[in-house]
């Protein structure tokens, strides 16, 4: 197996999408870097926080123990129970053999992240690209190709949850946000119209038109969390399945879960556990949110859905990233996208290059008025979230009452 090239003083800017997700939602932000190093390598990693992460090492070694002896406690408690009996383990899981390094990952909780980082290190790519970054990586990359240099297996083999024990981590979200995430990824953009909205319309939307079943381009957040009460947990998609599902907390020991919302700290744990020391130098929000904007657009743009023109062009494309970008806290919610310039030539000749600078220019004008879009995101999550009907959300909490109380998060989203 190949181990990692030597790269000495390489520095490397990776986009998190899920990093992005939490400068919208945090109201106090202290932006990083991590640097870590190995034998032959020399990185920079950068990740967000809303944490001291100075003097807290040992603070969050005992906050990590802590959470792991509660998650058994959980399990412990729950194990005479018929759901847990009949429960079958499963759990995709990335494994790098010469840093012994296993990560069980769940969509919607900064896979992608975790997935290009594994790849950037293994090696995981072909000779003839020019990889020097994890970002260098293609998002299409990391989700549908093969891997030599990784091993990928399920937890359902026992073998396997034998050999990993206490050797493999992985990351927990707060279903609330993972479900909105989920939302505005796959439905608000174009990436699930085709090929789940207009079946799960079907379920949902009792005056179904000739577009709907066609399109599928307008599910609400309403009939989206509809869809999910209304299906058996087991048979969900898994960006929106329950976590407990996907990587099996109660049937393997994993010595290490972090949390999205503590991320940085629980970040750096995992990189010491794995022999990887770090540094933390500061950087801006505004990186991340410019390399966002660049390997979404390009990422949309290029990946149209099959559905055809008379559903979605390259001006629904822009609209509805603008939406998204919107939702995700980068562009203030009363800006509006410079109709003539989608309407443009140059924007049907590189539609991506040219909503990238308008967003880009947006944002850079934004910073420059002082116009303020730090809680814009989670505002306008809790504005979806209060439109949904009471009982709605009390079916909601029962899909996903044992993430809540596997994982610690307090199932009431209202004060």
């Amino acid at each position: 197996m190949e181990t990692k090239k030597s790269v000495c003083g390489l520095y490397v800017l990776v986009s998190l999408f899920f990093i992005i997700w939490i400068l919208g939602y945090s109201p106090k932000l202290a932006n990083v870097r991590v640097l870590y190093k190995s034998e032959d390598t020399t990185r920079i990693y950068p990740v967000n926080t809303s944490e001291n992460v100075n003097d807290t090492r040992q603070d969050n070694k005992n906050y990590m123990t802590s959470r792991l002896n509660r998650i058994q406690a959980k399990c412990t408690a729950w194990s005479n129970e018929t759901y847990w009996r009949k429960l079958t383990p499963s759990g995709l899981v990335w494994s790098y053999l010469p840093l012994n390094l296993h990560y069980c990952y769940i969509p919607k909780v900064g896979c992608t992240f975790w997935k290009r980082f594994i790849l950037f290190i293994s090696s995981n790519y072909p000779k003839n690209m020019k990889i020097e970054s994890p970002l260098d990586i293609p998002k299409n990359r990391v989700h549908s190709f093969s891997y030599p240099h990784l091993e990928i297996t399920d937890l359902h083999i026992k073998r396997i949850r034998e050999s990993i024990a206490n050797h493999a981590f992985m990351f927990s979200r707060n279903p609330y946000t993972r479900l909105w995430s989920a939302y505005i990824d796959k439905f608000v953009l174009p990436t699930f119209w085709i090929s789940h909205a207009r079946s799960m319309l079907t379920r949902v939307r009792k005056d179904m038109t000739e577009h709907d079943r066609k399109c599928g381009d307008n599910m609400t957040f309403l009939e989206f969390l509809t869809f999910i009460t209304k299906t058996p947990a087991g048979s969900l998609d898994k960006h929106w399945k329950p976590m407990h599902m996907l990587c099996s907390p109660c049937h393997i020991t994993y010595k290490a879960i972090g949390k999205l919302e503590n991320f940085t700290l629980d970040s750096v744990y995992v990189l010491k556990l794995f022999k990887m020391s770090h540094l933390i130098e500061k950087t801006t929000k505004i990186d991340f949110v410019r390399e966002e904007v660049k390997t979404l657009s390009a990422y949309i743009f290029a990946n149209p859905t099959s559905i055809g023109p008379r559903c979605m062009n390259t001006s629904v494309i822009a609209q509805k990233l603008w939406y998204a970008f919107q939702l995700n806290g980068y562009i203030h919610r009363d800006a509006q996208l410079p109709k003539q310039l989608i309407d443009g030539e140059q924007f049907l000749a590189d539609p991506a290059k040219v909503f990238e600078n308008i967003t880009l220019t947006t944002i850079e004008n934004q910073k420059k008025s002082g116009i303020d879009v730090k809680l814009q995101k989670h505002e306008m999550m809790l504005e979806a979230y209060k439109k949904i009907p009471t009982e709605l959300l009390d079916d909601i909490i029962r899909v996903y009452w044992y993430d809540f109380e596997l994982f610690d998060y307090n199932i009431r989203l209202f004060n």
